[in-house]
């Protein structure tokens, strides 16, 4: 045995002192033998070159691993979404206007606190207009403030000059577009209550004197008698007109004086929940008074509760028989036109679990459920509300309430104008995501409502998607829209 581990030993020697000395030669000591290497195979460099880097335009690439693409190399879709809009559209909080809520303090708070002191006896009493201040007027402003923030991401370089709030009530709707385009400097406030409108213009008095604030000019009706002028300075007055209603506002009338109707066109009209109050016959004059009243390239804006439901999808079909009506939102453009035009029931739907929401989606399209996507919108609570319900609070806590509601949004494009990009997608085909997402490790799964009116599932994956595309994914949430060129569809 020693003499075969000699032997084994002296040939080894004689191989390593017969072989050219390298770097990576074993130490002499050591009693292992290399394998024997094999010839490398012959490889056409050239052909080799060719299949990795040079492609044709119309040849598919391989199905190698090795030939993929990797994740930074895909193509960026969320390329053209503004830097602040890589969230989403949503708002994750509203807050008041702090000159608002300044008038609140100074107006609302002391008859607030006058009116518990009476009903201090623990008797019965008739609610009356500061509760309704305190319970809706910072509910109103956080779904009007979504709406405008809306329109804002649909047409960035959209900026109205003239505003009009049909059916304003307190004209949370001047203050939310004000809060949005803080250069708009004329507003209207349609409102036939006496006490409502009286009650938005001392507000409008008392936050004029505080800060900034929409400079508003009331009216009792588009036809009727007008109102005066609340708010800044440098107001607007209204004018006589005529038929059912004729909007006008014109300049320089700083004296507020009373008229006869308001006339003109703006360029963004809006109604929150004010269709709906209206009977059936008075909700088709009264829409198409308010597009008669919409300029070129102007948008209206429609808001409502779940009770409004059949308001929302009857305004929805209404529009959608005009030439010049585009919908912006909520649903994709296309998806309006592909749904079916008939008597649409109100249906829950975001309320339902996605489980039982993709059941009803496989039975039929989704649009023959629903009217009008809802959101919910948080809202921080005004100081009217926080002095009402002084008892449930602890010290000087502001809660956060919601608010549910629906909002149709369309825009009046002239007969053979193009209809202008979308300002976050552009050109792309985009869906809105209708449930809360479902976030995995590496992956996400959307209810997304298609541009053909279905709404089907799909996937987004991290290692298939660009990173910033990932990333923009993982934190939209229910009611945004994402591009579909970013989602993959998930297999039944």
């Amino acid at each position: 045995m020693a003499m075969r581990r000699a032997s084994a030993a002296a040939r080894a020697l004689r191989r390593c002192s017969t072989r050219p000395l390298s770097s990576t030669a074993r130490p002499l000591h050591s009693a292992a033998v290399d394998p024997p290497r094999r010839p490398p195979p012959s490889i056409d460099l050239a052909d080799l070159e060719y299949e990795e880097y040079y492609y044709d335009d119309d040849e598919p690439r391989p199905s190698s691993a090795r030939h993929q693409l990797s994740r930074h190399e895909r193509e960026e879709i969320s390329e053209s979404v503004p830097p602040h809009l890589m969230k989403g559209e949503h708002l994750n909080l509203v807050r008041m206007p702090w000159a608002l809520d300044a008038a609140l303090q100074r107006y609302s708070i002391p008859r607030i606190k006058a009116a518990q002191a009476v009903r201090a006896d623990g008797a019965t009493h008739e609610p009356t207009i500061d509760d309704f201040v305190a319970l809706r007027l910072d509910l109103s402003f956080g779904a009007c403030r979504r709406a405008m923030h809306e329109v804002s991401c649909r047409l960035p370089d959209f900026t109205p000059a003239r505003v009009l709030e049909f059916g304003a009530g307190l004209a949370p709707g001047c203050w939310a577009a004000h809060a949005t385009w803080p250069a708009t400097a004329a507003y209207v406030a349609v409102e036939s209550n006496t006490t409502l409108r009286s009650t938005g213009e001392s507000l409008a008095l008392a936050a004029a004197d505080a800060g900034d604030s929409p400079s508003v000019t009331w009216a009792s009706s588009l036809g009727g008698e007008g109102g005066g002028k609340g708010g800044g300075e440098g107001g607007g007055e209204v004018g006589g007109g005529e038929g059912a209603g004729t909007a006008a506002y014109g300049e320089g009338a700083a004296s507020g004086r009373r008229g006869e109707g308001v006339r003109g066109t703006f360029d963004l009209v809006m109604s929150a929940y004010a269709l709906s109050a209206l009977p059936g016959k008075g909700q088709c004059v009264a829409l198409d008074a308010l597009w008669e009243r919409t300029a070129e390239g102007g948008v209206l804006v429609l808001i409502e509760q779940k009770l409004g439901a059949e308001a929302m999808s009857a305004a929805r079909l209404q529009l959608l028989a005009k030439s010049d009506a585009h919908l912006l939102a909520p649903h994709p453009p296309n998806a309006h036109r592909a749904a079916t035009e008939g008597e649409l029931p109100w249906a829950g739907w975001l309320s339902r679990s996605p489980r039982s929401l993709m059941g009803a989606a496989k039975r039929s399209n989704v649009l023959e459920k629903v009217t009008s996507c809802h959101l919910l919108q948080n809202v921080e609570e005004s100081v009217a509300r926080q002095a009402h319900q002084v008892k449930l609070r602890r010290g000087r806590e502001r809660r956060v309430v919601t608010e549910m509601f629906g909002y149709l949004l369309c825009l009046k494009v002239p007969e053979g104008s193009e209809i202008p990009a979308d300002g976050m997608w552009g050109r792309r085909p985009y869906g809105r995501v209708i449930t809360v997402p479902r976030k995995r490790r590496k992956h996400t799964l959307l209810d997304v409502l298609t541009p053909e009116g279905t709404l089907e599932p799909f996937v987004a994956t991290r290692s298939k998607s660009n990173p910033r595309d990932y990333r923009y994914l993982r934190k939209v949430t229910q009611g945004d829209t994402v591009a579909m060129e970013m989602l993959i569809r998930k297999s039944a």
